[in-house]
């Protein structure tokens, strides 16, 4: 069988994300005559939009008859073709292939199939299921800051603010995190008096220490 997935599975228009399939193969190695596949083939399809990379970083750890020992992968930047070859899986065994790709300018979910019975093998044994994976591509959150006074004597406390901005129309943020390192010479003040508006979010901010950190926040769409 196969399977795949995005990683990551939400990017921002014209971003690139790994595409990222598995070969499994349910055979018994303990079997009276195990069965190892051989001549393993097939051509995922990317959808209308989504491109191989302009550096594909195509591989797979799948054993085969190409070169070194290795099935074949075939990623050529600019188009839509992600083919495997020459793949060979022993039984109980499973094997990755990969390749980034790259997401259009326009926002939308992207879904990637490889059809049942798109797997070859020189046994004649296909795959029986479909593998599907979606890539959505989503408006990037937008970060600034301030202080709150441009210019400071030394020892004086300032107030740092830190806007997130999910700039998407249609999709709620959850787990967002932010660590802000402040330069040399900063430090967090004694009393920090850290705090957020984000949702859930959780700041840290240890006095004396050089970092500001957001964890665990949700953003709701087109908001801050």
């Amino acid at each position: 069988g196969i399977m795949k997935g995005f990683a990551p599975d939400y990017i921002g228009p014209n971003d690139t994300a790994t595409l990222k399939m598995r070969l499994v193969s349910t055979f018994d190695p303990n079997a009276p005559t195990p069965l190892t596949l051989t001549g393993v083939s097939y051509t995922d399809t990317l959808p209308s939009g989504l491109v191989v990379a302009t550096d594909p970083k195509a591989s797979t750890d799948c054993a085969g008859t190409g070169t070194g020992g290795k099935a074949v992968v075939t990623a050529n930047a600019g188009t839509n073709l992600v083919t495997l070859s020459q793949a060979t899986i022993p039984p109980g065994t499973n094997c990755v292939i990969q390749a980034d790709v790259k997401a259009p300018a326009t926002l939308g979910a992207y879904n990637n199939t490889i059809p049942a019975n798109a797997v070859t093998s020189n046994q004649g044994i296909p795959n029986q299921s479909a593998a599907s994976a979606t890539l959505n591509v989503v408006n990037s959150p937008i970060v600034t800051k301030a202080f709150e006074n441009s210019s400071r004597n030394p020892g004086q406390a300032n107030k740092l603010t830190v806007t997130i901005t999910n700039n998407d129309p249609n999709l709620a943020l959850s787990g967002v995190a932010l660590t802000d390192t402040l330069p040399a010479g900063l430090a967090i003040a004694s009393t920090p008096g850290a705090g957020t508006t984000c949702t859930d979010g959780v700041v840290t901010a240890v006095g004396g220490g050089n970092t500001l950190r957001l964890s665990s926040a949700s953003i709701a769409a087109s908001t801050s």
